[in-house]
C-alpha cells in the first residue's frame, strides 16, 4: 500500500500550499525515491486521471499547447521551472515535486548517454596498469567494461580521454620532452595520481618562494638522520612552505625517479621514489625537485626519468642538477673531495654536517669510480620510508 501525500503539508521552494486540499494520486514520495527515476509526465497522468482533467483541459489552464502538454506526458518533451510552478498552480503540487522528478531523469538519462560513450572508450581504459591499480588500491579489481572506464576518470577527475591527454599527460613538461623515448604516460600519470592522493590530507601553506628558499639550509642537515626519519621532518618543513612531499615506489614502465607537479594554484606537489636506493640519490632527488620549483616558472610540471638522454632539452634539469649539488655540497668541496682518502671523506662529511653517503656520491659523480665509494653508500630503507610516507603529518600548519 503506497503511502498517501498530503500536500498541505508540502513546502515549495517559494511559499507555503494553500490549506485547501485537493485530490492527488499519492505516488509522489515513490516516484520520486525511485532508484530508477521516471519521468513526470508519468506522474501528471495520474494527477490528471483522478482529477478527470483532459490533455485539453490541461492546456487551456496552463496556456500550454495541447501538443506541448502530449510531449510532456509521454515523456519526450522535459518539463521546465515555469510549467512545473504552473502545475503547482493549477493541481496543488509543488513545484519543487515536479522540477526535482525532472532533474533526476535528465540526469538518468545524462548518464545513459555518458555509459554509452564509457563502452567506446574501453581502448583507452586498457592503457592502464590495471593490475597494478588494483594493488596499490586505487580499484577494487571489479571494474568491468564501462564501469572501469567511468572509475578510472573519477580517479583521474577528468570527464573524458581528451580531458586526461590535457591533464595529465600534456602538462607534464618532463613527459613532453621524451614521449619520443619509450616510457609509458598511462603509467607515470598513475604514479602522480598516488602521490597526490598520498597527501591530500595534508595542511599547507600556500606556495611561497621565499620560504622555500630559506627552508633548503634546514633540510640539508637531515640527510644525516634515518632516512624515514629524515623524510618525516622534510615533509612538515615543505608543507610550511606550500609543498606536499609524497614516497611512491615507481609503477613498472613509468621509469620515474622523482617529479613536480601543481595539484593546485597554490599547492606543489614533490614525488619521490627510492631511485638507485641510495641515500644520496635519495636527497638529491628532492633538492633537485626544489630546484625546479625555486627556478622554473610556476606551474611547471617536471618529471625526471631514469633515463640517459632525452629529457634535458630546454636545460632545465642541468640547472636543477646544478642547484641540488650547491644545497648538498657547494661546488668548492670538489677539488678537496676528489683527492681526499676514505677518511678524509669521512671528516669531510662531518664538517659540513651532511651524511657520509652525501660526500661518497659526490666523490663518484666526480671521479666516475663508484666502485671505491659504493661501502659508504648507505641504501634506503625502502619499507621504512614507505611506512613513513603513508602516515598523515601530526603538526598542523597555519
Amino acid at each position: 500500500m503506497s503511502t498517501h501525500f498530503d500536500p498541505d503539508q508540502a513546502v515549495s521552494a517559494d511559499r507555503q500550499q494553500p490549506t485547501k486540499k485537493r485530490p492527488v494520486s499519492g505516488r509522489i514520495p515513490r516516484e520520486v525515491e525511485r532508484t530508477i527515476p521516471v519521468h513526470p509526465g508519468e506522474l501528471l497522468r495520474d494527477e490528471l486521471a483522478v482529477r478527470g482533467m483532459t490533455q485539453a483541459d490541461l492546456a487551456a489552464r496552463s496556456g500550454l499547447s495541447t501538443k506541448h502538454v502530449n510531449q510532456v506526458l509521454q515523456g519526450s518533451s522535459s518539463m521546465s521551472a515555469d510549467v512545473a510552478v504552473a502545475l503547482e498552480i493549477i493541481l496543488g503540487l509543488p513545484a519543487v515535486v515536479w522540477a526535482t522528478m525532472d532533474a533526476h531523469w535528465q540526469q538518468h538519462r545524462s548518464w545513459g548517454r555518458a555509459r554509452d560513450r564509457f563502452a567506446t572508450d574501453m581502448k583507452w581504459a586498457q592503457k592502464f596498469p590495471i593490475q597494478e591499480m588494483v594493488r596499490r588500491d586505487l580499484l577494487n579489481g571489479s571494474e568491468k567494461g564501462p564501469a572501469l572506464v567511468e572509475a578510472l576518470l573519477g580517479l583521474f577527475r577528468v570527464a573524458d580521454p581528451a580531458a586526461f591527454q590535457r591533464v595529465w599527460v600534456d602538462a607534464i613538461a618532463g613527459f613532453r620532452r621524451a614521449q619520443h623515448l619509450d616510457v609509458d604516460s598511462y603509467a607515470t600519470a598513475t604514479w602522480l595520481l598516488l602521490g597526490e592522493l598520498q597527501t591530500t590530507s595534508h595542511t599547507l601553506s600556500n606556495f611561497s618562494v621565499t620560504k622555500l628558499r630559506s627552508a633548503v639550509s634546514k633540510i640539508q642537515p637531515l640527510t644525516r638522520l634515518p632516512v624515514a626519519e629524515g623524510f618525516l621532518r622534510a615533509r612538515e618543513i615543505l608543507a610550511s612552505c606550500g609543498v606536499a612531499l609524497a614516497f611512491v615506489e615507481d609503477i613498472p614502465g613509468g621509469r620515474n625517479s622523482g617529479a613536480t607537479w601543481w595539484p593546485s594554484p597554490h599547492r606543489a606537489l614533490i614525488v619521490l621514489t627510492p631511485r638507485y636506493r641510495k641515500i644520496d640519490s635519495f636527497w638529491f632527488s628532492l633538492f633537485h625537485e626544489i630546484g625546479h620549483l625555486l627556478l622554473h616558472p610556476r606551474r611547471t610540471a617536471f618529471i625526471e626519468l631514469n633515463l640517459k638522454t632525452g629529457d634535458n632539452v630546454d636545460g632545465s634539469e642541468t640547472e636543477a642538477d646544478d642547484f641540488a649539488a650547491e644545497a648538498l655540497i657547494p661546488q668548492s668541496y670538489n677539488d678537496i673531495i676528489i683527492n681526499a682518502s676514505r677518511s678524509d671523506l669521512v671528516n669531510i662529511a662531518e664538517s659540513l654536517g651532511v651524511a657520509i653517503s652525501i660526500v661518497a656520491g659526490r666523490r663518484g659523480q666526480l671521479s666516475g669510480n663508484w666502485a671505491e665509494v659504493q661501502r659508504l653508500r648507505d641504501t634506503v630503507d625502502v619499507d621504512a620510508l614507505t611506512a613513513a610516507a603513508v602516515g598523515e603529518l601530526d603538526q598542523e600548519r597555519d
